[in-house]
């Protein structure tokens, strides 16, 4: 009986049609997504060093480099779709690099309970920061375990769902974080503004200034873009490897990339 062939390339007998993308990735593309994110790095490191943000530049930096090195592993599957280290890289790299961007909107409420005041806060300030980033740091474990599994499991069937399975078990358990974060964001937000009398005068100043304005729009669309993302990478998951959603690159193209 001879030898299962194992592809390592485009030929008749290995075709892009057989890759579980069942496309070639755009160069293009995934090379402007690769310098946006790394310029991207580089703004938030700096802004985090300027202004003395050091969690929030440092976790953002992080999600941005992980974003580079998953793109470039795009961009090894665009030279060859059957890139056994692409995948891998990409994989594992694009599932769990938000996570770390989600870290820095987490931190974001506790500094604004601090300065518009905790008492009309459901939980403590500081908690915001330790139970999100506790829930935040489960679905990173599982996803990276999930990744790694997945992306190494080759022809094991049972290893490739495990992977898969603890892959979309940590990007429901974001998520659901996502959706409590929410939640108490709105909870405070409205709590506080029926006491507005209340609030210290500094905070009632900064809260109609353009920059602090322009920070909530900010914070509110990068939130709404990471959860837009991961609820695309469930129904990409959930479909199983090669699915239709998962060899759409333009679908890919604007869901991941936001």
């Amino acid at each position: 009986m001879s030898e299962p062939l194992e592809c390592t390339s485009i030929s008749p007998e290995c075709p892009i049609e057989a890759t579980v993308y069942g496309y070639t990735p755009s160069l293009g593309l995934n090379a402007f997504f690769l310098a946006f994110f790394a310029l991207a790095g580089i703004f938030h490191l700096a802004v985090g060093i300027r202004y003395k943000t050091h969690f929030f530049g440092i976790v953002i930096t992080l999600g941005c480099i992980g974003e580079v090195i998953g793109y470039l592993g795009r961009i090894l599957l665009h030279n060859n779709p059957w890139s056994g280290i692409g995948f891998e890289i990409q994989i594992a790299c694009l599932i769990f690099s938000p996570s770390f961007m989600v870290a820095s909107i987490y931190v974001t409420l506790q500094h604004v309970v601090q300065i518009f005041g905790a008492q009309k806060s459901r939980i403590p300030a500081r908690f915001y920061t330790r139970v999100f980033i506790a829930f935040d740091v489960l679905s990173l474990l599982l996803q990276a375990v999930g990744g790694g599994l997945a992306a190494s499991a080759g022809e094991d069937r049972k290893m490739m769902d495990l992977g898969t399975n603890l892959m979309i078990a940590g990007i429901v358990w974001q998520v659901f974080t996502l959706l409590v974060f929410a939640a108490l964001v709105v909870d405070y937000g409205v709590r506080m503004r029926k006491s507005w009398d209340g609030v210290p005068d500094d905070a009632r100043i900064m809260a109609a200034q353009r920059p602090f304005k322009l920070f909530c729009i900010g914070v509110t669309v990068a939130f709404a873009t990471i959860f837009t993302r991961c609820v695309y990478r469930i129904a990409e998951m959930v479909g199983g490897w090669a699915n239709p959603i998962m060899r759409d690159e333009a679908g890919f193209v604007v869901m991941e990339g936001l």
